[in-house]
């Protein structure tokens, strides 16, 4: 993919001012010092996308493992009721 240029215009000199004495602490241009802005955010944009994704993905799991663990308990209560019917149903034919 071919590089594009990038202009930006009417932008207040002391942001400008501000930018060049970021660059020059990275010993940078501010031209890379702004590539390195720009692809950054974009980055960090992605990143917080795939973060929300995975937020929701994990909440919802916890809600699917909440009701099979509330079913389980209630399968687990089934059983113990029909075990200890046969066990008082053997002992009353005794």
């Amino acid at each position: 993919m071919s590089k594009k240029d990038l202009k930006i215009r009417g932008v207040e000199p002391d942001i400008v001012f501000k930018l060049d004495n970021l660059a020059k602490q990275k010993a940078i241009s501010r031209e890379e010092y702004m590539r390195q802005l720009l692809e950054s955010h974009v980055q960090s944009d992605v990143v917080n996308f795939e973060v929300n994704r995975y937020e929701e993905l994990v909440k919802s799991n916890l809600e699917i493992i909440r009701i099979n663990t509330e079913l389980m308990g209630q399968v687990r209560e089934l059983l113990d009721e029909i075990a200890y019917g046969k066990i008082k149903d053997g002992m009353e034919g005794e």
